[in-house]
């Protein structure tokens, strides 16, 4: 994970081996950097070098790479989301239904394992009556 402060374009880079030895890697552009018109092989030059910057070891071994463009990567909340949400959260009327997941926190998967977190609490208690 990259800061926003920090001075590189990527937000995030990952990589992970696999049992046959090749390197499978996913990075993005911090979102203020990201231009949506910028062609897929200008997105994918300024990735790999901020890869290759990041992780030296990539120099010369990229193989190939593929462009996923998301239309709805960001929620965009409609008027009013946050004031029902606040409302929701106050009073959900669970049980026997529970409900989690990142919209009740926020847009990331730590959102979303935060808020199971807390909706296993929910359930326990009730199971504890």
């Amino acid at each position: 994970m990259f800061p926003r402060q920090e001075p590189w374009k990527l937000s995030a880079l990952g990589w992970k081996r696999r049992p046959d030895g090749r390197v499978l890697a996913m990075s993005d552009l911090k979102a203020h950097l990201y231009e949506p018109s910028i062609s897929d092989e200008e997105l994918k030059q300024v990735i790999t070098e901020e890869a290759v910057r990041a992780v030296p070891q990539f120099a010369g071994k990229i193989k190939d790479q593929m462009v996923f463009r998301w239309s709805r990567k960001v929620p965009a909340y409609p008027p009013g989301f946050l004031t029902a949400l606040k409302a929701f959260r106050h009073e959900p009327q669970e049980d026997p239904v529970f409900f989690c997941g990142d919209y009740l926190i926020g847009p990331n998967t730590g959102a979303a394992l935060a808020s199971g977190w807390q909706c296993a609490d929910r359930i326990l208690k009730v199971e504890r009556r």
